[in-house]
């Protein structure tokens, strides 16, 4: 069995990373606070990456032997083929832009994932107090929707289309700069 330690690292290196640069973005343009962008901006990343893999090893066993050799040969000893070239150009901006959509996507989960408990935080406010809700309705769990959507509303404010891309893109800049310090690290190691 073959341990692919080298990109274990790389991918504990552009986890860090990507998502630091994100939770900066998400802290400074998108008015959350440090805690809050730092929970979305990893848990964004894991999800990415996670999704990445799966994606890949469900793929691999599609993709022509030459490339499947030349993918193999660079994940375990960083030897990069020429025959990755043109399959890499089609796949960066495809990944960008999926990335990117799953994203959008997931950040209008994570809200309840992880921060929903169902109590007040400190300044909410319920839409309706519990003295004017309809009667026969249980109170906790009209609460609990309450402020549900009055997060999500927020959510929405800080968390736009326009934060989300930014990040993205940030993110994504600061891994391929990773990348690119890795490939000058290796070649220069190996002249």
């Amino acid at each position: 069995m073959v341990f692919p330690l080298p990109a274990i690292i790389i991918q504990l290196v552009l986890l860090v990373t990507g998502a630091a640069v994100q939770a900066q973005v998400y802290h400074r343009r998108g008015d959350m606070n440090q805690r809050r962008s730092i929970e979305y901006s990893f848990a964004l990343e894991l999800l990415m990456i996670c999704l990445g893999w799966i994606l890949f090893l469900s793929l691999l066993r599609y993709a022509p032997d030459r490339i499947e050799i030349g993918i193999k040969a660079f994940i375990v000893e960083g030897r990069w083929s020429d025959a990755l070239n043109i399959p890499l150009l089609i796949a960066i901006p495809l990944i960008f832009f999926i990335g990117l959509e799953i994203k959008g996507l997931a950040v209008r989960i994570l809200d309840f994932w992880l921060s929903y408990t169902g109590e007040l935080l400190e300044g909410e406010k319920l839409p309706i107090p519990p003295a004017e809700q309809e009667p026969g309705t249980e109170p906790f769990n009209k609460t609990r929707v309450q402020i549900f959507v009055d997060r999500y509303q927020r959510l929405q404010e800080s968390l736009t289309q326009e934060v989300i891309f930014l990040g993205h893109t940030s993110s994504s800049l600061v891994c391929i700069a990773i990348f690119g310090f890795q490939a000058l690290a290796i070649a220069f190691l190996k002249s």
